[in-house]
């Protein structure tokens, strides 16, 4: 579902209308996906297949998180579109949501407040999502500018020096965890696309998948 803008007389404000959509948002289901492959598979599925629709228009969607998916049994949605925006607008110095993004999931870009966002950012974006869906805890700290830990964080997003340590990767399934490593281990791969991601993850979840992908 997209936001529209939608101007309702004789009111002067302008509304945002989005179709409801019924159902949990994916952020409370995470501990459910590590255990339930078939949830796990379709809940990815859906979010890397969003990515590479976008991406294809020319598009990117800075405002990553699992709590834009929204799962009411076999139907899943991806909402809260708001922010959605052409490559070009967005890298434009006044856009307003240039560097903003949710904590835990921000991109290089994001990070270090400068740089063109493009699609590989959301692929980065994606991978930190993957990466807490599996492991359970964040891999990066609390966007809190002000605090050292956040600070060492930035640095080593900035010297491509973030270790995707081995502890972690054992957590993830195979195809997944080369994903993420490319993403998040040293220097990210920016060859990488939404449609190389949903390969890796036909691999690994063939049952959310239909036979013509």
């Amino acid at each position: 579902p997209f936001a529209k803008l939608i101007a309702v007389p004789p009111d002067p404000c302008t509304w945002y209308v989005m179709e409801y959509v019924a159902g949990t948002d994916a952020e409370k289901l995470l501990g459910s996906m590590r255990g339930d492959t078939d949830l796990a598979g379709r809940v990815l599925r859906a979010y890397a297949g969003m990515l590479e629709k976008v991406h294809e228009q020319g598009l990117v969607f800075p405002d990553a998180a699992w709590n834009v998916v929204r799962v009411d049994g076999e139907r899943l949605a991806i909402c809260d579109y708001d922010v959605i925006t052409s490559v070009g607008e967005i890298n434009s110095r006044d856009h307003p949501v240039r560097h903003i993004g949710h904590d835990f999931y921000l991109s290089k870009e994001q990070v270090l407040v400068s740089g063109y966002v493009e699609p590989v950012s959301n692929l980065e974006s994606f991978a930190l999502m993957v990466d807490r869906a599996f492991c359970g805890r964040p891999l990066s700290p609390r966007a809190d500018r002000g605090s050292s830990r956040w600070m060492r964080y930035q640095g080593m997003v900035a010297r491509n020096t973030r270790v995707y340590g081995r502890a972690r990767r054992r957590k993830l399934p195979f195809n997944v965890e080369t994903f993420v490593t490319e993403m998040l281990h040293g220097r990210r791969d920016e060859r990488t696309t939404a449609k190389d991601v949903l390969r890796m993850l036909r691999c690994d979840f063939p049952s959310a998948f239909g036979k013509d992908f």
